[in-house]
């Protein structure tokens, strides 16, 4: 196996060091001592026909050496050459003997040097990749800064003039990149440019070699190597000296392609560059992949908007029909019987809106909420019940009738105003949208609502509804409120609605049993008032 050794010289007269060039294993005095691993004494560099190239500094003029191995645990860090020229004493087993001394010393030391120099370099590493990061997921937002981020630090990590990153599109198999590097710069910060979308096949290039097989690529020279595409230097009018290429892998996939160009302050990328360039790239596949995530929410976020907005207009009352109910709010006549449980709304139910407002009237006066607005409210509302067999608008209004009567008959001695409104606007509410279907049916299924919500599945869905129907400046009955009353409103609601989850609804029966039968039992008592108000 062959080797290459750096060789410096240092001169007598001690004026300088000068790199003498590169030479072969097995062909010179510090070759063998690098093969060999041992300390060599040549008296006679001529004579001895183990070196057919001596000490390999053409036109040398030394006779005698000493080559030392520098060696640190088992890694060979260096040798260390020590020559006589002609007419100078010969080196003796003494000589060797105080040099091996010596190199053991100058070995320690170098070995140390070593740890404090791999210290220093992963601490700045370290360092770098948390700026990296911080960067990075600040700005994960849009594809093309993230790809930007990426090449920027990318290229400052490995010291490379130029940097590229290509996105695999696995639909069409190829690979794409429309940022690139010319090396434009603005305050010393790297300015990359922004042109038609570059494509070309997975099955073309280096890129594309790194795209099918996962391998990390290091050469030397592009142009020697019969995979490298010379399509994107033309296109770009750069030339490509020294390449370090690197997927991008995310579970197991290849989803990018990061093509470092030309080493600086070097002829090629070193194996440090390769393993920063590793490291750097988890970084880069987990920023893509959460970038990739986020495109993927927002567009359902968008699409969500959009099915709310149809929702919206669609669910909402026509004005034509709020216009007749301001005009006629009350009916002609109120049916016998309405103020007593024996009510029975089916046969009333087209006129089922303005029985509503007559209630809503009855107990809180009729300026209590702007008209037109309490016209759209319960219209939209009429409209957001399915037609299901029980759970139905009918239901809704049956069980708001149920509690317009229990507040009628306790007369405001009990609940306060606001309290009753929330109770009997939580009753029109609470069964909203409802699909005809239990809690369990939905969490056995797997149903969206059930990921949705943990627990009281519909309960939950129809308080949400109610709260959509409120949020329209056209249905807020509670406009008036301010925020901090508002929140409180809805807070009732909300504790109202979910209460009809016969889960919750039977423990607070017991509670409210335990109370009662303890005789401890006090309106006034916040706990024993929260148990309940929802029962009603």
């Amino acid at each position: 196996m062959e080797s290459l050794l750096s060789w410096l010289q240092l001169e007598e007269n001690g004026a300088q060091i000068k790199a003498c060039g590169q030479i072969r294993q097995g062909t010179t005095v510090s070759s063998h001592a690098a093969a060999t691993r041992q300390a060599i004494l040549v008296r006679d560099v001529v004579m001895d026909d183990r070196f057919s190239q001596g000490t390999g500094v053409p036109g040398g003029r030394a006779q005698s050496l000493l080559a030392i191995p520098v060696i640190s645990g088992e890694d060979l860090i260096a040798i260390i050459e020590l020559n006589r020229v002609w007419e100078s004493p010969l080196f003796n087993d003494k000589d060797l003997q105080m040099a091996v001394t010596l190199v053991s010393w100058v070995g320690v030391a170098m070995n140390q040097c070593q740890i404090n120099a791999t210290l220093t370099k992963q601490t700045e590493l370290n360092d770098f990749l948390l700026e990296v990061s911080r960067v990075i997921f600040d700005e994960i937002q849009t594809t093309e800064t993230l790809v930007e981020n990426i090449m920027k630090f990318t290229k400052s990590l490995v010291n490379a003039d130029r940097s590229a990153l290509f996105l695999v599109d696995s639909e069409k198999n190829e690979l794409c990149a429309e940022l690139f590097d010319e090396g434009k710069q603005e305050n010393g910060v790297t300015v990359f440019t922004q042109k038609q979308e570059i494509r070309f096949s997975i099955d073309k290039g280096i890129a594309g070699h790194v795209a099918r097989t996962g391998e990390l690529v290091n050469i030397l020279d592009a142009y020697k190597d019969s995979r490298f595409n010379r399509e994107i230097d033309k296109r770009t009018g750069y030339k490509t000296h020294s390449l370090l290429c690197m997927p991008v892998i995310n579970k197991s996939k290849v989803i990018g392609v990061v093509q470092m160009l030309n080493k600086k302050g070097g002829d090629s990328f070193t194996k440090a560059d390769e393993s920063s360039f590793k490291t750097f790239a988890v970084y880069c596949a987990l920023a893509l992949h959460c970038s990739k995530m986020f495109r993927k929410l927002q567009h359902k976020h968008n699409l969500l908007e959009v099915a709310m907005e149809m929702l919206s207009y669609y669910t909402r009352c026509p004005e034509e029909d709020c216009a007749k109910l301001v005009n006629m709010y009350y009916p002609t006549t109120i049916p016998e019987m309405f103020d007593t449980y024996d009510f029975y709304s089916k046969e009333y139910e087209a006129i089922l809106p303005q029985l509503f407002i007559f209630m809503i009237h009855n107990l809180f006066g009729q300026n209590c909420y702007d008209l037109a607005t309490l016209c759209r409210f319960i219209l939209t509302v009429r409209q957001g019940y399915r037609n299901v067999a029980y759970h139905n608008w009918k239901h809704g209004f049956t069980v708001a009738h149920c509690m317009y009567v229990v507040l009628q008959k306790l007369n405001g001695t009990v609940f306060s105003t606001r309290e009753s409104q929330a109770l009997i606007i939580a009753a029109i509410c609470h069964d909203l949208d409802h699909r005809g279907y239990n809690n369990a049916f939905f969490q056995k299924c797997q149903e969206p609502l059930a990921a949705l919500y943990s627990t009281s599945v519909m309960e939950q869905h129809h308080f949400r509804l109610a709260v959509k129907i409120l949020q329209d400046e056209d249905h807020n009955i509670f406009c008036h409120l301010t925020s901090a009353e508002y929140k409180e409103m809805l807070d009732q609601i909300r504790d109202a609605i979910i209460a009809t989850d016969l889960a919750i609804f039977f423990g607070r029966k017991a509670a409210l049993g335990e109370v009662l039968n303890s005789g401890t039992f006090d309106i006034e008592i916040k706990e024993h008032r929260f148990v309940l108000s929802p029962l009603y």
